[in-house]
């Protein structure tokens, strides 16, 4: 027989174990969404390093997901443009900012655009 004790280790990691399993069907769901929608998604870090890309952003600018995960999103901004992008991501995620980027697909072509951006960071 049980000790109450270990009867409640039990109903805790039953339910911890349940919560991780919400969470892991949250976090699909959430990919998901991501993955379907039609306009280019490319998240990233506070540090500028890329932490996901979306379909569409594969279509968009010719790199895979494995090509981006995991560098830094400098990879997209024209050469010339490189050393003050870091920079001007910390002044963007402090003070918001909105206009035209230049962005450099993986043929080298670049591309203008006025994005919608979104910015969520986590403390």
């Amino acid at each position: 027989m049980r000790s109450e004790l270990e009867q409640r280790r039990a109903a805790k990691t039953a339910a911890k174990t349940g919560n991780e399993v919400d969470g892991l069907r949250h976090l699909q769901i959430q990919t998901l969404a991501l993955e379907s929608i039609g306009n280019a998604v490319l998240i990233i870090d506070p540090d500028g390093t890329i932490q996901f890309s979306n379909h569409a952003f594969h279509e968009t600018y010719g790199y895979s997901a494995e090509e981006l995960f995991g560098r830094s999103f400098t990879l997209l901004a024209p050469p010339e443009l490189r050393p003050s992008s870091i920079q001007m991501l910390k002044e963007s995620l402090k003070s918001g900012w909105h206009g035209e980027v230049t962005r450099t697909k993986k043929n080298k072509e670049e591309r203008r655009e006025d994005p919608d951006r979104s910015y969520a960071t986590s403390h």
